[in-house]
């Protein structure tokens, strides 16, 4: 009984190490002030519904909408609040196509149903992109879909493509609840409904419809009040970094390679990905009509310098990026330091020194953009938790879990090349203000204690060393060595470090 009852703790003790860990390493923390999840009655959520207005289906409480609110809000609130960010990118592009083509902008709602504001969202049957459309109605609708392209992913031709098609079922029935129906479920389904049930109100035929069907106007309706109404339910939208929401759209007509647009403009792989969700082999083909490529707003300059192209063509939807929501004090129970930025540091590489996401880094300090000039200073909030006493306990564990943060930064200790701009007077200006905390050490305290000789191995970085001598950081090795800049520590010089 002994033995089975150690064995349990054991096990319950590796079962909390394990979430603490998961914790740790976790990319996109929720920004909410607390786990709360409120709690609403029928009535309020009913006067709430009443108090809203719709040109495309008047909202309405029933037992449906009340079950996929509670989705939104209880069930999924991260999936939700990651949807609310994503609004910044699509809505205004959303309500642009819409109001072009005279239609309601109200029906932008329609792509959280679909695919929650994901462009590469694919769904069971087939369907793909924001607006879920299948190969033959995409193509129906103007969509080019083969080995190299997949325009149902492509934000701003599938949302034209949405509007046709809309227009289409609007003009059919002259009911936007009937068209929604036909967006979903097909208008043969919907016209045999309405043949059985003697009617062209969409609540007294749904029962004729498909379960899915039935219940797409619902959904419709829950979607709009939650975005309407998030804050009331305590969920905080998580939003995406200003490269993804200030943008602008070019027609390409050559064949060109993500490779030769992020040599040519500096925009990071990963993003040219994201904003070009269509092109499957990672390049744009040749194109009588024209590809659209969408790069970061700040960026366009340098794809038309390159490509030799005035900017007569460029396509802007006006947006107001969103960097954070506006009501989070971020100095509020934290530690504020100020970095300075030294040449060759990253957002990643400050951001993986701090235990932060380079995405908040960039939030905190209203950056969008990838490049860093050395000398700018960087405002970084780190929670005020080291003198609890629980914190004690399980700092080895945090510390584990940052130390493979920073460990898997390949560049961290990499010595750029230095830009000739940057001249040896604002280099001697960084290297002063990199460790402030310098001036504050003892000069001579240093000498009454042990030391060892380290030489230093090749590809070997600082914090890899700092990692084999207990109770040794970083700041220790750069402060007692006399150094400030970390890339003057290279292979093969021999440092000194203390003993603890």
């Amino acid at each position: 009984m002994k033995h089975y009852s150690y064995s349990l703790f054991l096990v319950i003790i590796l079962i909390l190490n394990n979430n603490f860990l998961k914790g740790q390493t976790s990319i996109q923390p929720s920004y909410s002030y607390d786990n709360l999840i409120p709690t609403f009655t029928d009535s309020e959520i009913r006067d709430r519904l009443n108090r809203m207005t719709s040109a495309v289906a008047p909202p309405r409480f029933t037992p449906a909408v009340k079950s996929y609110i509670k989705t939104y809000t209880v069930k999924k609130r991260q999936h939700t609040e990651a949807m609310l960010g994503r609004i910044s990118i699509y809505f205004p592009m959303f309500e642009k196509y819409l109001s072009e083509n005279n239609l309601p902008v109200d029906l932008k709602y329609l792509s959280i149903v679909e695919s929650a504001l994901n462009p590469k969202a694919v769904s069971r049957s087939g369907a793909v992109g924001l607006w879920q459309f299948m190969p033959p109605t995409g193509k129906e609708n103007g969509l080019k879909i083969n080995s190299t392209v997949d325009e149902r992913r492509d934000p701003h031709k599938s949302t034209l493509a949405a509007a046709k098609y809309l227009k289409k079922q609007y003009k059919r029935y002259n009911n936007w609840e009937l068209a929604l129906a036909a967006y979903n479920g097909g208008p043969g389904r919907v016209n045999r409904a309405i043949k059985r049930g003697r009617s062209k109100n969409f609540w007294r035929i749904k029962r004729y419809l498909p379960k899915e069907t039935q219940n797409y106007v619902p959904a419709f309706i829950a979607a709009t009040y939650v975005v309407n109404y998030y804050p009331e339910h305590n969920l905080v939208p998580v939003y995406p970094e200003l490269d993804l929401q200030m943008t602008e759209l070019i027609k390409i007509y050559k064949k060109i390679s993500f490779y030769d647009i992020e040599r040519s403009t500096g925009v990071p792989m990963h993003l040219i990905e994201k904003l070009n969700p269509s092109y499957k082999k990672k390049y744009i083909p040749s194109s009588r009509q024209g590809s659209n490529l969408v790069l970061p707003q700040q960026y366009m300059g340098n794809l038309l310098s390159y490509l030799g192209r005035p900017d007569s063509e460029v396509k802007r939807i006006n947006v107001k990026p969103i960097p954070a929501p506006a009501m989070i004090d971020y100095s509020e129970n934290k530690n504020t330091t100020v970095h300075t930025v030294f040449a060759g540091e990253t957002y990643e590489n400050i951001a993986a020194y701090y235990g932060v996401t380079a995405a908040d880094l960039k939030t905190w300090n209203q950056r969008s953009g990838y490049t860093l000039k050395p000398g700018r200073e960087l405002r970084v909030y780190t929670p005020k938790m080291v003198s609890s006493p629980a914190f004690k306990q399980l700092a080895p564990v945090a510390t584990l879990a940052l130390s493979k943060v920073i460990s898997n930064q390949p560049n961290s200790i990499v010595k750029p090349k230095r830009s000739s701009s940057f001249n040896q007077k604002q280099t001697a200006h960084v290297k002063k203000r990199v460790l402030p905390q310098l001036k504050y050490l003892p000069a001579k305290s240093a000498l009454r204690e042990n030391y060892l000789y380290y030489l230093i191995g090749k590809d070997e970085t600082l914090h890899e060393i700092a990692e084999k001598f207990n109770g040794v950081s970083m700041s220790d090795i750069l402060v007692l060595n006399n150094v400030t800049d970390p890339y003057e520590l290279k292979a093969g010089k021999k440092i000194k470090v203390k003993q603890k």
